[in-house]
Formats: C-alpha cells, structure tokens, sequence
C-alpha cells in the first residue's frame, strides 16, 4: 500500500494484535516507546488510541477504569495534558475511540453530558479529532486511511519520536480547571490568576447560590462574588456535575 521508504511508528505498549492488523494492510511498522500518543503516521500527524471494553456482570462497577481509558485518563489528568502534547507538536491529531460492542461508554461520573463537553472541548481548544472504531481491525484500517492521505501531500516527512516539553505545576492546573463545564484554556486562566488553585476555584463554584426570577430565569444571589463570562448557567451546570446541585435544590 505505501510507497518505498514510508513507515508508522506503533508505540510499544500497544496490543500486539494492532501491530499485526496493521502490517496485514502491508504498511511497515516500527515499534518503539513514543512520547507523545500511541501511533505516529508522519513528522505532523499522530494519533491515540482510548479503548473502552465492555465490563463483565461480575466485575465492580468501581473497577470500570480498567475498562473505560477514556474516563480514566480523564480522571487522572492525562487526557488534557496528552491533548495538549499533541497539539504543540503536531499539526493534525487524531484520537480514535476503539468501543468494544456492548461496552458503556458513558458512566455515572461522566454522563454524556459531560462526555459531549470533553469532546468539543478537545476539539475546539486542542484540535483533536475523533474518530469511532469497534475493532482492532478497524482502528488498523483507519491508521491506514490518514497515512494515505499525508502521503498523497506535497509535503510527506517520515515520522519521528518527538518529546514533549515539561509541563509546568500552571499547565497541571490549566488542565484540570479546563475540564469543567464551559472553561477554556483562557478561561482557566483567569480564575487560576484570581483564586490561585483549583481547588478554591471547586469551592467558588460550589458556594455560589443561584436564585430565580418570577420569571422562571436563573440569576446569582446578592453578595456573590461574581466575574465577567460566568454567570448562572455556569454555575448550574458545574454544580450539578460535581455535587449532585439540582436546579430545583436552590429555589
């Protein structure tokens, strides 16, 4: 399928089993421990990999990181920063979300709501892509598919292992504030310049009280602290998200 001298770079904690569908699509494969995402296709275009595997009866609803990477990277804090890494080094990433049939993709923790947001949020402010696999078959045959289409560019240079740069104790926390509900990058900025963690950031948003109008319209009560771009549908959204505040408790 590629032409002479083309290759992708598996990262060597991938299944065997993708490594072998890829070659079975006669695409040479080198396999190496990769410092930013799973695959890399060309010097401008990665991809990662989220597998979500469908949980046995038996096994504890707790245990479901084992089978969801996609929450629990969420939950750990590397899916931003993967995003990120990806990003400042290249210029086309892709994430492909390998869903085993039957699997559950949303949980408790992360309904779709929220799983919507950390998507366009991705999208938006980190360029990701995502694409939707059911198999490893079908993970290979798309990693052939974007390398076909940087090889058809006008500008195709073999991949390479790129590093990425150290994160900072700032971007951890840019990080973790730009996984609520509504925050950008930028957005997460000013609140870490005004309240300095997110942690008092958390404890802003829970201690807000919001009230109604007779119209029915949500507002902030008197003496909340209040600032430019997050009004009172923020703050429902990211109450209810991360301590159970329905709207109807606040009336």
């Amino acid at each position: 399928m590629t032409e002479s001298n083309t290759f992708i770079i598996i990262d060597d904690r991938e299944p065997h089993e993708l490594v072998e569908a890829v070659q079975a699509l006669e695409i040479d494969v080198k396999v190496m421990q990769l410092y930013i995402a799973d695959v890399t296709i060309s010097e401008k275009t990665c991809i990662e990999i989220k597998r979500v595997k469908k949980r046995p009866n038996y096994a504890p609803f707790a245990k479901y990181r084992e089978y969801n990477d996609f929450i629990a990277s969420q939950e750990d804090n590397r899916l931003y920063r993967q995003a990120r890494d990806r990003r400042d080094n290249y210029e086309c990433n892709f994430v492909i979300i390998e869903l085993e049939p039957g699997a559950d993709l949303f949980t408790k923790a992360i309904p779709k709501q929220r799983f919507d947001h950390m998507i366009q949020s991705m999208a938006v402010y980190y360029h990701s892509v995502f694409l939707y696999s059911s198999s490893t078959e079908e993970t290979a045959q798309m990693i052939a598919d974007i390398l076909a289409r940087d090889i058809k560019g006008d500008h195709y240079v073999s991949p390479i292992n790129k590093r990425p740069r150290p994160a900072t104790l700032r971007d951890e926390q840019i990080n973790m504030v730009a996984g609520l509900l509504d925050v950008s990058d930028k957005k997460a900025n000013v609140l870490l310049d005004i309240f300095k963690s997110p942690w008092e950031i958390l404890t802003w948003i829970k201690n807000t009280t919001i009230r109604y109008t007779k119209g029915g319209n949500p507002k902030l009560a008197k003496d909340q602290y209040e600032i430019k771009g997050f009004g009172p549908k923020f703050f429902l959204k990211n109450q209810k998200m991360l301590v159970g505040i329905e709207e109807n408790d606040q009336n």
